[in-house]
């Protein structure tokens, strides 16, 4: 049985695919990012989404908060109709995964890819820069880098992306050896 959390991601994804089937010729690559760093924000106020679906309201206060919710939001294509479409159907907490999912989907339409990238000792420009041109051109994707010194590496280097995970570390190295010294 499908429990709900997977149930409300699938609902999500599919608002996601239909969203960007009917409007991704109205997405820059400015308004993607908008998307994206607006899905971060949202995310942290997921509950307040949840709580809207759970009172009746009726028409003329749908209307009234539907408007105070596409206000605060950036100026981005048909995110008004979207809003709409969720409070309409009580699915109004589902607003920061469509909107987490449709960033998601366009980035890898345009084979673009967030990526956090942790070292340690902090990378000097031109490393960086080889860095990701190499790894860009491995995966066949323009990447978007994040850089964070991270100490607890000991020396090395660890990327992360919603899909992609590669690590090569000494801290990496001593995981390894304790756990198969703890078999």
């Amino acid at each position: 049985m499908i429990n709900q959390q997977k149930a409300a991601s699938l609902i999500a994804r599919r608002y996601a695919q239909a969203f960007i089937h009917c409007f991704s010729p109205l997405f820059s690559s400015d308004i993607i990012d908008t998307l994206h760093e607006t899905s971060l924000v949202l995310e942290k106020q997921k509950k307040q989404f949840f709580f809207i679906d759970l009172f009746f309201m009726r028409t003329s206060e749908q209307k009234a908060v539907e408007k105070t919710i596409v206000e605060q939001l950036p100026p981005i294509p048909a995110m008004q109709q979207l809003v709409h479409l969720l409070m309409v159907d009580k699915r109004l907490a589902l607003l920061p995964r469509v909107i987490k999912y449709v960033t998601q989907l366009l980035l890898q339409q345009q084979r673009i890819m967030p990526i956090t990238i942790e070292t340690f000792p902090e990378l000097r420009e031109q490393e960086k820069e080889q860095l990701i041109s190499a790894f860009s051109r491995k995966i066949g994707y323009q990447l978007r880098p994040t850089f964070v010194v991270n100490k607890n590496l000991i020396a090395g280097i660890k990327m992360k992306s919603a899909t992609l995970l590669w690590e090569q570390s000494i801290d990496q190295q001593l995981r390894k050896i304790q756990s198969i010294a703890d078999i």
